[in-house]
């Protein structure tokens, strides 16, 4: 995830996140998951990728704390889980299922040699 020129990894604890919540919530994050699918005995190899961007309200400190106490920030790039996140969303463009990690279209057009 970045926000500008900023990529925004796992936050290291909650201070961490505070920092990363200040920053996420004055621009859009853009979010870019990849996928492969390599397939040997077919000599089928395709890598691609697919980028959404988050949109997130402005920053409320009460809402935002209200989020940290909740402990989901953990283990998140951005500090956030976009299905956790319904108060502070202002919108997304792109698909959900990027953000969340695994963009589906993007897969079964991938595996589409491979018939149904």
């Amino acid at each position: 995830m970045t926000v500008g020129n900023t990529q925004l990894g796992k936050a290291l604890d909650i201070d961490d996140a505070r920092r990363m919540w200040w920053l996420i919530t004055t621009a859009p994050n853009k979010v870019t998951s990849s996928l492969a699918v390599i397939c040997n005995s077919e000599n089928y190899e395709q890598v691609t990728f697919d980028n959404a961007w988050v949109y997130l309200k402005p920053y409320d400190e009460v809402s935002v704390e209200a989020y940290l106490a909740t402990g989901d920030y953990a283990d998140k790039a951005g500090a956030y889980a976009i299905q956790h996140i319904g108060s502070l969303l202002d919108h997304i463009e792109g698909s959900e299922d990027t953000i969340l990690g695994l963009p589906i279209q993007l897969l079964k057009n991938l595996l589409l040699p491979f018939g149904n």
